[in-house]
């Protein structure tokens, strides 16, 4: 084992006599300026890495956030399959201003009051056919379905916007003061 130990230093000192290559010292500095090169590399994409990791978890993190919200927004919404009139009527108020609203509620109303003076038409039409209503009386049941049918010359039904809120969809008294946002700003 001594025999390795001191043939060491002569190997050593055997390498330093042999001749370096021409060009040898230069071509050293350049591989390490190389190395030092990728080193800085390697340093800025760990860093890069790091940032791209933090910017990655903020995502998540807004990302759940977003969903979060999402979540408790739909749990204010009237059911979709089991909502009550006055559910629907209320998350509507929320969303439309009054006048949409009643727009909306006249849409609807308008529809049913055809329909309604469409029945009494073909009611009349079916006992007058059948002798029960003499044929100069019909005139009544006529002019009474054409004053309420919004397609000839009734109005609009409803005339005021009605309101779950005040004994069961009757008109409104206190609109516009009874849209929710103004009730929800003066409970908080």
């Amino acid at each position: 084992m001594t025999d390795s130990i001191t043939s060491l230093p002569a190997a050593v000192a055997a390498l330093g006599a042999l001749p370096m290559p021409a060009g040898s010292p230069r071509k050293v500095d350049e591989l390490l300026a190389e190395n030092d090169l990728l080193r800085r590399k390697v340093a800025s994409l760990k860093e890069q890495q790091e940032q791209d990791d933090a910017e990655y978890a903020e995502a998540i993190r807004e990302r759940d956030q977003a969903l979060k919200l999402v979540a408790e927004l739909e749990a204010g919404l009237p059911s979709r399959f089991r909502a009550t009139p006055a559910e629907v009527d209320w998350y509507l108020r929320k969303i439309l201003t009054e006048e949409t609203l009643l727009n909306y509620q006249r849409a609807i109303g308008n529809r049913a009051v055809q329909e309604a003076a469409e029945e009494i038409r073909q009611e009349t039409a079916r006992l007058k056919a059948h002798g029960v209503l003499e044929p100069d009386k019909d005139w009544a049941a006529a002019t009474a379905a054409d004053w309420i049918d919004t397609a000839k010359e009734g109005g609009h039904y409803p005339s005021k916007l009605l309101c779950a809120r005040h004994e069961g969809f009757n008109p409104c008294p206190g609109a516009p003061r009874c849209t929710p946002r103004e009730d929800e700003e003066a409970a908080s």
